[in-house]
């Protein structure tokens, strides 16, 4: 229970394993509890889904084309319905030149950034970003708008304009919405799950979801784009992570819906996760954290596992200089008056970053 809510898994639990095994196993002291949260993820998730909708059809009116790919879409899709899922926020596509017109619109929904109307003008923002959180006071949702699917220093399996390229409609909750396609809806859920060190088991959790219910997966699409990218290893580290938990949960709990054996393809990729050195060592570290519920590493951390992770290294390396030579959020977030020049910029991040190294 306690590792089921640090990686927002309860859901799942009381309803397979609490509910799903009836009041004769020992868990069923537990069955109205399970019943009343599964209920109260459910009126949550349908009031999410109404702020989704209304997001998108602000961003439509405004002729930006805005997808959604996890929360209460994915749960209606993916998964079993609005109460199979915990929701902390919503999370949105964009193309990156049309971050300034998205913030704006949604501003009229009461969401807003920390960022100040100048850094929308800085060709850096949507450089040192991936994402840009908004948040609206009134019910203290976050939103996040979403250009890449991972930061630029991490070698995504997939980028936004291959997903936006291949998508198709939905009608949830009564609103027209895009949807990505199952392909892509699977590197981007692993690129959520790789960028940030493979903490947390939901991400695995939404990869078996949509590995089993698209049972048709175009694997040569998946290897082609994941390698286009630079990402393929990320993706077979994923697989591997997925089909080792997915049998310990067969194998724990006696329910075979926890963990459905994975299709040839993503078993062949998983094995060759398992074939590769520095893949088995990112496997032995993902499975460790999750063990131990343990908490996300610090940036430096993150650079390396990149560069585990990373098919080309060099280029991993050379994208992480670049950045770390340019300004951060927090310089971004710092911007006055008419805003700053490229150099003056540069040269804030460099004084901020020296004075953390001093310190």
């Amino acid at each position: 229970m306690a590792s089921a809510a640090a990686h927002k898994l309860r859901p799942p639990l009381y309803r397979q394993v609490v509910l799903g095994k009836g009041r004769n196993n020992p868990a069923c002291a537990r069955v109205e509890e399970a019943e009343a949260y599964l209920r109260a993820c459910a009126i949550r998730g349908m009031s999410m889904m109404a702020s989704l909708a209304r997001a998108i059809e602000t961003l439509r009116n405004a002729e930006i084309l805005a997808v959604p790919f996890k929360g209460p879409v994915f749960a209606e899709v993916a998964g079993a319905g609005m109460g199979s899922r915990e929701m902390n926020d919503l999370d949105l596509m964009i193309r990156p030149s049309e971050l300034p017109r998205a913030a704006r619109a949604l501003s009229e929904l009461g969401f807003r950034t920390e960022f100040p109307r100048e850094a929308f003008a800085s060709p850096w923002l949507t450089k040192a970003l991936s994402e840009l959180p908004l948040w609206r006071e009134c019910d203290a949702l976050l939103l996040e708008l979403h250009w890449r699917a991972a930061p630029r220093w991490f070698a995504a399996p997939c980028t936004v304009d291959e997903v936006l390229s291949r998508l198709s409609t939905r009608k949830i909750g009564g609103v027209e919405m895009w949807w990505p396609a199952p392909e892509d809806l699977l590197l981007l859920h692993v690129a959520d799950g790789m960028k940030s060190c493979g903490y947390g088991m939901r991400w695995v959790a939404d990869l078996l979801q949509i590995l089993g219910r698209n049972p048709e997966l175009e694997w040569d699409r998946v290897r082609r784009t994941a390698s286009a990218g630079g990402g393929i290893n990320g993706v077979r580290v994923a697989l591997a992570v997925a089909e080792r938990l997915a049998d310990d949960a067969r194998r724990w709990s006696g329910v075979a819906e926890l963990g459905a054996p994975l299709p040839d393809e993503a078993r062949m990729l998983a094995g060759e996760a398992r074939g590769g050195r520095r893949m088995r060592r990112a496997i032995a570290m993902i499975l460790s954290r999750l063990s131990q519920d343990a908490v996300t590493p610090g940036a430096v951390a993150h650079f390396r596992w990149a560069l585990l992770v990373g098919d080309d290294r060099w280029a991993v390396a050379g994208e992480t200089l670049r950045y770390l030579l340019g300004p951060a959020a927090a310089d971004l977030a710092a911007i006055k008056g008419k805003g700053e020049s490229d150099v003056a910029l540069r040269l804030k991040a460099l004084k901020r970053r020296l004075g953390g190294i001093v310190r």
